[in-house]
């Protein structure tokens, strides 16, 4: 075996600074995802606005409809009213979903058990949902033609946050 003289290649040590250029591109990226994420964000927002409470709902709607005291009274109470009934209607039907939960829990869910669960569900829905309505045609028929005409338009539009809850129970 012979031994070279001759000098090998220089090694650098494995551990290094990072390099600005690096540093500068993982800042961007990181900058990039805020970016991108904010746009997703704003885009959900505006697609989905949050509901209005009731109050300035009717408000709003009375204000722009020109309705009298009474009528933006009546609508006010029509509105607290569809709240409370979606609240009751929710109570009854949470420990009945709860039970739904559990029965496909079991080993081998009973198919007759759930579509008697299922039943309860719709029929408690579909009686508060019969309720609401009949009390927005009483409301509605006290007004007047222009008034039915302006409130119809506004809930035509599908961008109106303050007639979402009128196209809700008409099934818009």
């Amino acid at each position: 075996m012979t031994i070279s003289t001759e000098a090998g290649p220089v090694t650098r040590s494995l551990s290094r600074r990072p390099r600005l250029i690096e540093v500068a591109l993982i800042l961007s990226l990181a900058l990039n995802c805020f970016i991108v994420g904010g746009v997703v964000m704003t885009a959900w927002h505006f697609r989905h606005p949050p509901m209005p409470p009731p109050d300035i709902e009717v408000e709003t709607l009375a204000g722009a409809a020109g309705l009298s005291a009474t009528e933006t009274s009546d609508l006010l109470s029509f509105a607290r009213s569809v709240h409370l009934d979606a609240a009751i209607t929710r109570a009854q039907n949470e420990p009945l979903g709860n039970s739904y939960l559990a029965e496909l829990m079991q080993p081998n869910p009973r198919q007759d058990v759930l579509d008697k669960i299922e039943g309860q569900i719709r029929s408690n829905k579909v009686s508060m949902h019969q309720k609401v309505s009949g009390d927005f045609i009483s409301w509605f028929r006290q007004l007047d033609l222009q008034k039915r005409q302006f409130i119809i338009a506004r809930i035509r539009d599908s961008r109106d946050p303050t007639t979402r809850g009128f196209r809700w129970i008409i099934g818009m």
